[in-house]
């Protein structure tokens, strides 16, 4: 988004907000905002609607979003397994030739992901036959729930203000366009901070609930990042707890604390059986059997890595075995790890603050931080979360950053509100600024994401999908990929019922191997897939 339209319309609109019309039209709107935030539920509601009312129009104008990364992939064969009612799914009897990228096939066939985000998706299926509304529905939850958040502790007009700036956050949107499970760590971490913020002030058991329901959401959707905001909150919740006084300490225990263990421990019963039904292991989720089985480096830098290991499949073994060994060792010297991490803390940057005018808002944190002890430990926090972030071995995409999405929020929103109660007419006008930056943004936004998604090599996949679903019949595809194609592109992904499908995707392993996967599926017709520089396909009787 770097080219000249897209700063002369963001210079167009800082003009345009600092004119006399837009002191005039931010007034009026502020008005309404005023009149709007006073009743807290239909507030609440309003972003929520909103939220959708954006989301929803999105997909259909840029097309419904297709799945283009592995993590898609896997969180959607999830979904569709929840959406039929099951928890997963048998094993295939030739399921070497579905072997794939971040899927379990033994000792049952399944997603290696925590639920959650899959869970929301499924719902989005059976309401809509659509997995994308989960995801709208997910996102509006998160922008509902940082408004409910901002209320502990900000005036009702800059906490519905705040719900509003997420629904248009030009990150939040994108994240309302993909498979990747952003709305939901992004939920779980604002009901958290929101309910740790009113606990605090008064202890109330449907705050000692929603802490739990919190907690919950992230264990099960991003369980690492959400424990590098929990944690912190969880000490200072102690240090407040052994400071205040013994009513409120008894209050608490009761209404929270108890309640909370109660929660947690449904939760926990509830993971036990996810692993046990998928792993055959209560306390072995699908995750981790995944990573003993196909992968050899470990999460953190300063872990050891695993001797190689033997893979059926090139694709898995150039990943698992090349490139993610690769990001290890790149962390093993001081100027990789430092190059690592340098990236993390720009990526963190620059996934919040987008566009780069909402970084003008924080000139007002310097003061804030000297009469305001709650952002202090805000800023606290953060720092923590980003801290916790550096020794991991993966390079980090924005929705690693979701659990800590409340605490910025409440940050970015808290300096605004200073700067607009300034008596300086430049701080007002910086204000307006920035919203109105945003709104480009986003604008400009969604066209990105349309230019990506008709140049992405998804589009490949979802031409040939739509193609083969106008032929008579079901069919196989049996996939060849040839050198120079790129491992981050796999196309071997398939439904959770494979064997009833009208397309199965397999991976070409030797004539003799290929004429067994023929067989099983001797009623389909049988195409050859062939990737490389290039995208052919082919009746496999005329394959090569």
């Amino acid at each position: 988004m770097d080219n000249w339209p897209y700063w002369l319309a963001m210079l167009l609109a800082i003009a345009a907000a600092a004119s006399l019309l837009g002191r005039f039209l931010f007034h009026h709107a502020g008005r309404l905002v005023d009149r709007l935030a006073a009743n807290r539920p239909i507030a609440i509601a309003t972003v929520a609607t909103v939220s959708l009312g954006i989301s929803i129009p999105f997909s259909f104008l840029l097309g419904i979003p297709a799945p283009r990364l592995h993590d898609e992939f896997s969180q959607l064969l999830a979904a569709d397994t929840f959406a039929h009612g099951r928890v997963t799914n048998p094993p295939h009897p030739l399921s070497a030739h579905f072997e794939t990228i971040h899927v379990l096939h033994h000792p049952t066939y399944a997603s290696k992901f925590p639920p959650a985000h899959a869970l929301m998706m499924a719902i989005g299926i059976v309401t809509a036959n659509l997995s994308i509304a989960g995801q709208w529905l997910a996102i509006a939850a998160a922008c509902a729930a940082i408004c409910w958040m901002l209320y502990a502790v900000l005036p009702p007009r800059w906490a519905l203000f705040g719900g509003l700036l997420a629904i248009i956050h030009p990150q939040v949107l994108t994240w309302s366009q993909s498979y990747l499970g952003s709305g939901v760590p992004l939920a779980g971490g604002a009901l958290v901070l929101g309910a740790f913020l009113r606990i605090i002030n008064r202890p109330r058991l449907l705050d000692g609930l929603l802490l739990a329901l919190g907690l919950s959401i992230l264990a099960n959707s991003r369980p690492y990042e959400g424990l590098l905001v929990s944690v912190p909150l969880a000490f200072a919740f102690l240090v407040w707890l052994i400071r205040t006084n013994p009513q409120t300490r008894r209050l608490a225990i009761i209404r929270v604390i108890l309640p909370g263990i109660a929660v947690m421990s449904l939760t926990f019963t509830a993971m036990a059986y996810y692993n046990w039904r998928i792993t055959g292991s209560p306390l072995l989720s699908p995750y981790v059997l995944h990573e003993r089985t196909y992968n050899r480096t470990p999460h953190f830098f300063f872990q050891a890595i695993k001797p190689p290991i033997a893979y059926h499949e090139n694709e898995l073994a150039q990943l698992h075995g090349q490139w993610a060994p690769a990001q290890w060792y790149r962390q093993r010297t001081f100027l990789g790890f430092a190059g690592a991490a340098t990236d993390r803390v720009l990526a963190f940057i620059t996934a919040w603050l987008r566009p780069l005018l909402l970084g003008l808002a924080l000139v007002a944190l310097p003061s804030l931080l000297k009469s305001n002890p709650l952002l202090r430990l805000i800023c606290l926090l953060i720092l923590i979360f980003v801290a916790g972030l550096l020794p991991l071995t993966w390079m980090l995409k924005p929705h690693y950053f979701t659990p800590a999405g409340g605490l910025v929020f409440l940050l970015l929103v808290a300096c605004m509100q200073r700067l607009h109660e300034t008596p300086s007419p430049l701080a007002r006008a910086t204000v307006r600024a920035i919203v109105a930056a945003c709104i480009v943004a986003t604008g400009f936004q969604a066209a990105y994401l349309y230019d990506d998604e008709i140049a992405g090599w998804q589009h490949w996949r979802i031409n040939i999908s739509q193609m083969l679903t106008a032929e008579y019949g079901d069919h196989l595809v049996i996939v060849r990929y040839l050198p120079g194609h790129d491992v981050h592109q796999e196309w071997v992904y398939n439904a959770a019922d494979i064997d009833h499908a009208r397309i199965v995707f397999a991976r070409e392993m030797g004539r003799a191997k290929d004429r067994e996967l023929i067989d099983y599926y001797k009623t389909r017709r049988v195409w050859l897939l062939e990737l490389g520089q290039i995208v052919r396909i082919i009746p496999y009787s005329q394959a090569p």
